[in-house]
């Protein structure tokens, strides 16, 4: 018995198509249709480097992982779900879906130069906001301001040390919070992990 495909997958197919024919005539050139092009010469003409416009400086302060510049800045997106544990007090596992935006500011030039914890203290603060799916559906919103130490290694993996304490609004209630609409104080934490430039 025939099966009959779907006008979106025949779609996709007639573009497939369309784009190898195209591709496969640019690609083949006939005799004599071009004319033959000058090669420029070898030898590169003076030009100043004002007349291409100012260069726009890095995120480095010297070379690659040699530590950030004092004035960059860092924004940041990130969505993940945690799974909770019923630990630390909690009679419940609360398992959270977050959107956190962050913003960093580097802070001064690099310290330690020639030690193995030289770096750069970046000033950061991050506003997130999402939702309990389990053991009910609930709110949550915060805000932290944060401390981050990146160390400078030379190359694009960044460790850092990061430390912050913040604010948190939330709808999740007993019997591990007092009730509906709580405004709390997080508690002071410190975070260790890596980034990765691979821009720049």
């Amino acid at each position: 018995m025939p099966t009959l495909l779907t006008a979106p997958y025949m779609q996709g197919k007639t573009i497939v198509f369309i784009m190898v024919v195209i591709g496969s005539a640019l690609a083949t050139s006939s005799a004599g249709a071009e004319p033959e092009l000058a090669l420029a010469p070898t030898e590169p003409a003076s030009v100043p480097a004002e007349a291409f416009g100012p260069q726009r400086p890095g995120i480095w302060q010297g070379e690659v992982g040699e530590g950030f510049r004092s004035s960059v800045e860092t924004f940041s997106t990130e969505v993940g779900v945690a799974a909770g544990m019923a630990a630390f007090g909690s009679r419940q596992a609360h398992d959270l879906a977050l959107t956190i935006l962050s913003y960093g500011h580097l802070w001064g030039p690099v310290l330690a130069d020639g030690h193995w914890y030289r770096g750069n203290f970046e000033l950061r603060a991050e506003l997130f906001a999402g939702g309990q799916y389990s053991p009910s559906s609930d709110w949550l919103v915060g805000l932290t301001p944060h401390l981050r130490y990146d160390f400078a290694t030379g190359t694009r993996l960044i460790p850092f040390v990061d430390g912050g304490a913040g604010v948190t609004a939330t709808g999740i209630g007993p019997p591990d919070n007092s009730g509906t609409s709580n405004l709390t104080c997080s508690l002071p934490s410190v975070c260790i992990g890596f980034r990765v430039i691979i821009w720049r």
